[in-house]
């Protein structure tokens, strides 16, 4: 990280509990002016000293498609991307939605999965988890980190939104709406293809409650995103 930018990062990587990996997120207090999104990720990686050809780049719809990233580059239509070599940065944006690191020690195989509630209920997550077991991974052996996201106290749906997901998950509102347990989900998710409980750690940071953190729901069209890097420590 360059010197006198730590409070400009979230630095997660000691969550994963894997020397070597850093697992980083801009915070809102580094939007660098306003630029436009690729602009702010190209400043952020040469910061970390990567050049754009170094940065895996998913371009996000919201949906369910992953993708083995093998190179510095963009992957269109894609909300997840796994790489099984350490040349490729994972990156990707969020602003309530959650980022989910994953990691493979044995095979050194890292993911990074944009998990919002479209994502979740079209089974982003177990498409990933496909993705690694073709490849010979087993779940059981793989780490997560839920990066920053938006907390069931803040995140008010809808019927036809509470509808994808568990009762368990939701809160009911006097007007017919619901609170969702989004965190709840992810983690639930996560246990569902295989990831063990022990194996699962959280910031535990509401993106909406937290001013260090761009939010759509706090922000509206105002929001900026927070850009995720998931790279090997050279």
């Amino acid at each position: 990280m360059p010197p006198g930018r730590k409070n400009n990062w979230f630095d997660f990587s000691a969550l994963m509990g894997a020397s070597g990996l850093r697992l980083l997120l801009s915070r809102r207090d580094d939007q660098n002016g306003g630029q436009p999104l690729a602009q702010h990720r190209e400043i952020l990686g040469r910061e970390l000293g990567f050049s754009q050809g170094d940065l895996a780049v998913p371009h996000q719809v919201h949906g369910t498609q992953v993708d083995w990233a093998d190179d510095g580059r963009v992957y269109p239509q894609t909300d997840g991307l796994l790489a099984a070599n350490p040349e490729p940065v994972l990156t990707l944006q969020v602003a309530d939605c959650a980022p989910v690191f994953l990691y493979h020690a044995p095979s050194r195989t890292r993911g990074l999965v944009h998990a919002g509630w479209r994502g979740l209920a079209g089974g982003i997550l177990a498409a990933a988890a496909d993705h690694l077991r073709h490849r010979d991974i087993g779940m059981g052996q793989v780490a997560a980190v839920i990066g920053p996201v938006i907390g069931p106290e803040c995140y008010q749906v809808g019927p036809e939104v509470a509808a994808q997901f568990d009762t368990r998950f939701l809160t009911t509102n006097p007007d017919g709406s619901y609170q969702l347990d989004l965190p709840g989900v992810v983690r639930f998710r996560l246990e569902e293809i295989g990831v063990r409980a022990e194996n699962i750690a959280a910031a535990g940071i509401c993106t909406k409650c937290d001013s260090r953190c761009h939010s759509y729901r706090r922000d509206g069209q105002r929001a900026g995103r927070m850009v995720a890097f998931f790279y090997e420590q050279g």
